[in-house]
């Protein structure tokens, strides 16, 4: 439904923001 597919476009901005600062992380 509309609300998981809002759900997992959140989740997924959530996890490229944190594969972002764990790559600033590593350097």
């Amino acid at each position: 439904d509309l609300v998981s597919i809002l759900e997992g476009k959140i989740l997924n901005k959530n996890i490229s923001v944190h594969n972002l600062i764990t790559m600033e992380d590593i350097k």
